[in-house]
């Protein structure tokens, strides 16, 4: 059976530390991430040699794992609104690595890796607009590489996505 929380949420929820809609919101990222994933967080020989050697699995073996696992701690603190914000955030520039990434060569991701090493080796402490938008294209190609993003959303959520991408084209230009 797969697990719907992470181990390391359940002290949070066992505490009442997070409200159930929270929960609810960290489920449904972490389904939303597995679903899309092609690699796992930590391998599943490394998951397996760590059962053997002490008995017990990791708390954090998938991507959506890893995900829940970060963001439970700035759930205790932020409001439902507030993490409806980071999750949407999340699955957004998820997709948008995929959006991005999927046609794309080889010379593509070489240009962001080179040009984004060169912005932070270069750094100053106000990048501009530009320098922002290699930086954040890094980071979208982080995702879609070490995830292994695949074309696997739900109709709804292509239909939010286009949504999503509409109301932050409107609000940039308001």
């Amino acid at each position: 059976m797969k697990r719907l929380l992470s181990d390391s949420v359940l002290p949070f929820v066992n505490q009442g530390r997070i409200n159930m809609h929270k929960v609810n919101m960290l489920i449904e990222l972490k389904e939303f991430v597995d679903r899309v994933a092609t690699k796992g967080y930590i391998g599943e020989k490394t998951v397996a040699s760590l059962l053997d050697r002490f008995g017990v699995e990791p708390e954090v073996i998938t991507w959506g794992d890893y995900f829940q696992s970060e963001l439970v701690f700035d759930a205790v603190r932020y409001s439902d609104e507030e993490l409806r914000k980071v999750v949407d955030t999340i699955k957004f520039d998820i997709m948008s690595g995929y959006q991005i990434f999927c046609e794309h060569s080889a010379d593509f991701f070489e240009w962001v890796e080179k040009t984004s090493n060169e912005i932070i080796l270069n750094s100053t402490e106000n990048y501009s607009e530009e320098e922002q938008e290699i930086l954040h294209l890094k980071i979208l190609k982080d995702y879609y590489c070490n995830i292994g993003i695949v074309d696997k959303f739900s109709p709804e959520e292509v239909l939010w996505y286009a949504g999503f991408e509409e109301n932050r084209a409107n609000a940039e230009v308001s």
